[in-house]
């Protein structure tokens, strides 16, 4: 089932066994709050048992999901392998989730870290995290500001998704910076989102695409300018450019509609919209022109054949001048 279903299924049954999956760690995170929240414990000291950290043996997990509760229906064990971590004697699942205990809750995140997991999905009742649609997002976003008695307008909305890119963690944070940001007033404006939200890497290189595209050598400039002075963003920003422009091309030439694509490149609908518009502005030739281009300049820069800044100044000239 996805997030968004997750509460409602809640209400009507609480499961034995959750998989989490998915990239977004906010709706991982809440995840696990929702179905902690269901299980209703009295006394969490004893009945509450998480797992983490480097090294997670799942025989240990399973020897605590078969001990009963104290004074409680319910006992609760978490596995967060959501962060790269050894994740051993994973074959000891195989017997328990044939024959899972009736009292446990046994939640297990294993975010994007699936391959471990893999052979025994079935048994699980699998909650996907992946980033959610625009629409949900939105709703979210106007229910966090109404708690704290403010409203957003649609343009505010829509671009706080944007810069953010729909990210959830980050759009939690960017809403109590905002909060604080616009004070005694009531309304969160699209200015307010200019002045106060940080953009993602992903939106800016967006921006940067399509200055370029409109040979807006200023407004190239100012964005390089912006993107220099984070430097580790910076040191890999010909693969993200490079990275674009595939995505463009893909798009120009691809006759699959908006979901096929959005599935295909790992991207959500809204972003699959805005590519085929910025698509239009160069067209498939020279899109494939920019991607032999940029696929060169990035093998050189990672064989250390030429620097980040000489790349790039010669691959926005001569996206400027084609």
């Amino acid at each position: 089932m996805n997030f968004t279903d997750l509460k409602k299924n809640l209400k009507n049954e609480v499961k034995n066994n959750y998989l989490l999956i998915g990239e977004d760690l906010f709706l991982l995170s809440r995840a696990y709050g929702l179905i902690l929240d269901s299980a209703n414990l009295a006394m969490p000291d004893f009945n509450l048992q998480v797992f983490a950290g480097d090294d997670i043996d799942i025989s240990a997990c399973v020897q605590a999901c078969n001990m009963l509760p104290m004074m409680d229906e319910r006992r609760v064990v978490y596995v967060n392998a959501s962060i790269k971590c050894n994740v051993t004697n994973v074959n000891a699942l195989k017997g328990y989730l044939q024959n899972p205990n009736p009292t446990t809750i046994f939640i297990v995140n294993a975010g994007e870290n699936t391959k471990e997991f893999e052979p025994y999905k079935s048994q699980f009742e699998i909650v996907d995290c992946n980033k959610i649609t625009e629409n949900v997002v939105n709703t979210f976003v106007v229910s966090e500001l109404n708690k704290y008695g403010k409203t957003i307008s649609t343009s505010a909305l829509k671009l706080l998704f944007g810069y953010t890119n729909g990210d959830m963690s980050r759009i939690d944070n960017e809403i109590v910076k905002l909060v604080s940001y616009v004070g005694d007033n009531i309304n969160v404006t699209e200015n307010d989102v200019k002045e106060i939200v940080t953009k993602s890497v992903d939106f800016q290189i967006y921006e940067l695409t399509e200055a370029l595209a409109k040979k807006n050598s200023i407004k190239v400039y100012e964005i390089l300018d912006v993107l220099k002075a984070k430097k580790d963003s910076y040191r890999t920003l010909i693969s993200l450019i490079y990275n674009h422009f595939r995505r463009l091309f893909h798009v120009s030439i691809s006759k699959s509609n908006r979901s096929e694509l959005s599935s295909l490149l790992g991207v959500k609908e809204f972003a699959v919209s805005k590519l085929s518009e910025q698509a239009k502005l160069f067209g498939a030739k020279k899109l494939k022109e920019i991607n032999d281009i940029c696929m060169q300049l990035d093998f050189e820069v990672k064989q250390s054949a030429t620097g980040v800044d000489t790349a790039i100044e010669f691959l926005v000239l001569t996206i400027l001048n084609i």
